[in-house]
């Protein structure tokens, strides 16, 4: 568990913080507007988001993981975009 925390330094706390607020700048409001979408109440995209981020600081093993998964996401998406538009 957290082991994404294993050769840690402190040294980059700092900038670690800026990027996590950042990253919930970007984040948050895209959560609330898939709640909306989905037909929930925004407050179920919040749950979401600190239930993911959660999970993933304690069973994530590399920051490289979320990062791709995230761009695999993406690419995921744009294609679904390019079809539905070829439709």
């Amino acid at each position: 568990m957290f082991a994404s925390l294993h050769g840690y330094r402190i040294g980059w706390l700092p900038g670690d913080l800026i990027a996590g607020l950042m990253l919930a700048a970007i984040a948050i409001p895209g959560q609330l507007a898939t709640a909306r979408l989905a037909g929930m109440p925004p407050e179920t995209g919040l749950y979401a988001f600190a239930a993911g981020s959660l999970a993933f600081a304690a069973f994530g093993k590399a920051v490289s993981e979320g990062i791709r998964d995230h761009l695999t996401d993406q690419q995921r998406a744009r294609q679904r975009v390019i079809q539905f538009e070829a439709n």
